[in-house]
Parts: C-alpha cells; sequence; structure tokens
C-alpha cells in the first residue's frame, strides 16, 4: 500500500512540474520583481541557491534539493516578504529520499506567486530510489527474492 502512495505522490510530483511549465506571461504580474532560486544535482543546500551555476569566488551556488528551495521561500514569506519567487530547476536526475510535499502557503498569491519550472530546455526527473545494499542470491529457479521488513517501506 505504501509502495503504491509512493508512486502516486511521484506521478502527481512530475505532473505538478509539467503543469508548473507555464509561462510567467500567464501569471499576474507581481509588483515586485520576481526571486529566483536554482535547483541543480550539483547544488549544495548550505547555500542560498541565487545563482544557476556555482560563482567563481565559490561563496553560492544552486541548491541540491526541491525541499530546501520551498524551505527558503517559506521562511522569506514569514519574514513578511512580498515577493514572487521562482524556482528554476536544472537539468538532471533527482534521486527523492522523501516525498516532496507542498503545502497551500507554498503557492503565494495572485499577485505574488510561486512558481517552479525546468531551467531553460533542460530535462530533468525525479525518483525515488530505496538502495539495497547486496542482493540476494539467486534460489533454484534463478529468480531473486527481497524481503522488506516494514520498518524499510
Amino acid at each position: 500500500m505504501k509502495r503504491i502512495l509512493l508512486k502516486i505522490c511521484i506521478l502527481l510530483l512530475l505532473v505538478f512540474l509539467n503543469v508548473s511549465n507555464v509561462s510567467l506571461q500567464e501569471v499576474k504580474q507581481s509588483t515586485t520583481p520576481a526571486r529566483t532560486f536554482y535547483v541543480a544535482t550539483n547544488g549544495n543546500d548550505k547555500w542560498a541557491g541565487t545563482l544557476p551555476t556555482p560563482n567563481l569566488s565559490g561563496n553560492d551556488v544552486p541548491v541540491a534539493t526541491l525541499q530546501q528551495a520551498r524551505n527558503a521561500i517559506r521562511e522569506l514569506r514569514q519574514n513578511d516578504s512580498k515577493n514572487a519567487f521562482t524556482v528554476l530547476v536544472r537539468g538532471g536526475i533527482y534521486q527523492l529520499s522523501e516525498t516532496f510535499v507542498l503545502e497551500p502557503e507554498d503557492s503565494g498569491t495572485e499577485s505574488d506567486p510561486t512558481v517552479f519550472r525546468a531551467f531553460e530546455n533542460e530535462q530533468h526527473s525525479f525518483v525515488a530510489i530505496k538502495k539495497c545494499l547486496a542482493l540476494p542470491e539467486k534460489n533454484k529457479t534463478g529468480s531473486r527474492r527481497v524481503i522488506i521488513s516494514s520498518s524499510e517501506r
């Protein structure tokens, strides 16, 4: 059952990200300029994530996770930020260790929305993978059987 829920969450996330590729012109213009955050597979969640690639001095790079970009926006909104926000996801394969959840407050407002979308024409994928430390040996029929305890599901 948990696997089915996980698959549904991943599917909804992929649908959400494809739907969110709506151009910013279709969203009402914000009264203040949008603040942009970048997510990249080579990012670092300890940095601000305000640049699409690492800068020469090495003091800012994209963040590594959607969660960090979302959390940074939440923090700014709690401090009464009236900005629109855009999160641009760089190309690559992102391995999710937990479900990415957006709450109603994450959408912003009509005049100051929050938009998640792909960076330019780059392709990205989100994959939920649970790594196995070792595969069991093949049984008499040549197949492998992996049993995952309820604590690992």
